[in-house]
Formats: C-alpha cells, sequence, structure tokens
C-alpha cells in the first residue's frame, strides 16, 4: 500500500486540552522533503543527510526555521557480551568506555543539531535523567584508557564490531568506524565494523537456547532505543538481563532490585532516586557505552505558529 496523500482533520469534539493548533495536516510521499520544503511545497520536513544539515548551518533562514526536536529520546550506543571474553573483564570494557571520543563524532559526524553527546542512557529532559551528574564515569581519556588496559591483563588483535542496519540511516556506519579508528590508535586493536540488517541483527540479539540462556554472536554491538512511553521504567527495564526479558547478557542483581522497587512507587522524588542509582550503577559497569542522544531536527515554515511552537515545546 503506497498511499499518494493522508489528510488529517482536527477533531471538533476533541477536549480543551487536547485541541489541535492546526484543523488540517496533509502528508504527501516526495523524493526529496528538503528540495521540496525549499521549493515552497511542503510546510515542514526534516533533513535527512549531513548535506543538509550544512545547508541549514550555512543559511540564517534555515537556521531560524530549524529546531532540534527529542524525538523519541532515543540513545545510540555500544554494548558487549559481557559473558565472553574479553568483554567479561571490566576494565577491559572501561578502558574501552574511555576511547570513545563523542565531541568529535557529534561536532564532525552528526552536527549539533542532530545529536549531542551521551553519558548515560536517559536523555536531558526525560523524567529522571542524570546524565551530567555522570559525565565522568565514561569520559574520553586516552591515557586513563591506556592504563586500565594494561591492569586488564587482555591480549586481542582484533575485534568485530557489528551494527544494526538501521542506524546508518543515522552516521552510523561513520560513528562506528570513528570508535574502531581510536581502538586501533589506542590500545592498537585492530576493530572490524559490519553492518547487519535490522531483522537479522535483532533476531541474533535476542537468540536463546532451550532453557532460555542468551545464545547470541554479537560480542561488540552498535545499537539504540528510544522510548515507548515518559517514565524511566521502560527505558531502564531494557537492560534488565536477558533471563528477565532484557534485550542483552548483562545481568546485575542490584541493578534489577532497584528498578523492582523504584516501579510501583508513588513519591516521585524516591523513585527518581532510585532510578538515577540504578543508571549510575549500570554507566559503571560499562557494559554499554553510550554515544549520541539524537535531537531529530525539523523545519518549519515561519508562518506555522502557536504556543506548542515555542522553543522547548513539544
Amino acid at each position: 500500500f503506497s498511499p499518494t496523500r493522508i489528510e488529517v482533520v482536527a477533531n471538533p469534539k476533541a477536549a480543551d486540552d487536547f485541541k489541535p493548533y492546526l484543523e488540517r495536516m496533509i502528508a504527501i510521499p516526495v523524493p526529496d522533503g528538503f528540495q521540496a520544503y525549499l521549493a515552497g511545497q511542503l510546510d515542514h520536513t526534516s533533513p535527512s543527510n549531513a548535506a543538509q544539515v550544512d545547508a541549514i548551518l550555512n543559511d540564517p533562514q534555515l537556521s531560524a526555521e530549524a529546531t532540534p526536536d527529542v524525538g523519541d529520546f532515543r540513545t545510540d550506543y555500544f554494548f558487549f557480551d559481557v559473558t565472553k571474553p574479553p568483554f567479561d573483564n571490566l576494565k577491559f570494557r572501561q578502558a574501552l568506555s574511555h576511547l570513545l571520543d563523542r565531541d568529535s563524532i557529534v561536532k564532525f559526524i552528526t552536527k549539533p543539531l542532530l545529536a549531542r553527546p551521551a553519558y548515560s542512557f536517559l536523555a536531558p529532559g526525560f523524567p529522571a535523567a542524570n546524565g551530567e551528574a555522570l559525565k565522568e564515569i565514561q569520559r574520553y581519556d586516552v591515557e586513563l584508557a591506556k592504563q586500565l588496559y594494561a591492569e586488564s591483563g587482555v591480549k586481542v588483535d582484533k575485534l568485530l564490531l557489528q551494527i544494526r542496519g538501521d542506524l546508518e540511516s543515522y552516521f552510523g556506519k561513520e560513528i562506528a568506524q570513528a570508535y574502531a579508528d581510536s581502538i586501533k590508535q589506542n590500545p592498537g586493536i585492530e576493530v572490524e565494523v559490519k553492518s547487519a540488517p535490522m531483522k537479522d541483527f535483532m533476531a541474533d540479539l535476542l537468540k536463546r537456547t532451550a532453557d532460555g540462556k542468551p545464545d547470541t554472536t554479537i560480542d561488540f554491538g552498535y545499537i539504540s532505543y528510544g522510548m515507548d512511553y515518559l517514565d524511566p521504567s521502560n527505558m531502564l527495564t531494557v537492560m534488565k538481563g536477558s533471563d528477565l526479558g532484557g534485550r542483552h547478557t548483562w545481568n546485575n542483581k542490584e541493578y534489577q532490585d532497584l528498578l523492582a522497587k523504584a516501579g510501583p512507587m508513588t513519591n516521585i522524588e524516591e523513585r527518581t532516586k532510585l532510578y538515577q542509582q540504578a543508571e549510575k550503577l549500570m554507566v559503571e559497569e560499562c557494559a554499554f557505552i553510550w554515544c549520541i542522544h539524537r535531537t531529530p531536527v525539523n523545519l518549519w515554515k515561519p508562518y506555522i505558529k502557536g504556543a506548542p511552537m515555542e522553543p522547548g515545546k513539544i
């Protein structure tokens, strides 16, 4: 089914606090939404590549019409199968965490409009987000990485870094290669970057033995996750052990106990503290190396107005 036009009309019976600001929206498929926007054929679109972002940044009018959004608070991250060597070694994982230059990735690959550096799972603005307080744990620090690698005792010549194919549309291959190059430079480990279609990648990641144990062949991967609903329980439970329905092999009882205790609590302040403790523990364990928080850009014609169009609004 390939529709040529989708028209959505405001519901006149909507409650006052849900009444749309626009009376009607029409969506049409176009080969290049950016060019159609420039030609005045669309009121709204999003850039789809770095060249379009550069065009926006270099044009004062387009820059004024561009608004970074939170999207689904999506975070892209690297992960390890911590049940297998060398990734079962905490100091080795810590060493790798200090070799990811997030600032350079955002500056030169995604450009600041499309992402911000991630040092934790929960993006700024998400309930219980605490990234600034956790920033130092996985900071970029080559000398510390070399020290931790030496202390780990790990000797490895080559690693395979597999990326979920859909991330290629958001600079996934370039980001993964930049990280691979950093690891190659220090401590001198060759990293092969290989992409797999999303369906195959997820089937492998979630593969289980007959008795429910992880059976994945992805030892070192690059993936993303965005919210289904606006609550830390949604994001953080994804990282529960695979035996509890999580997607990864990292299995930490203290982390799981914190989530279980926080989940049903009605005291928001205390609940937030528990979730932040859990996330701190997860960042320290370095089973996941946080890379970027996506900030997808919307282009809106200046005549589209209203309170929700103000900066910081959704």
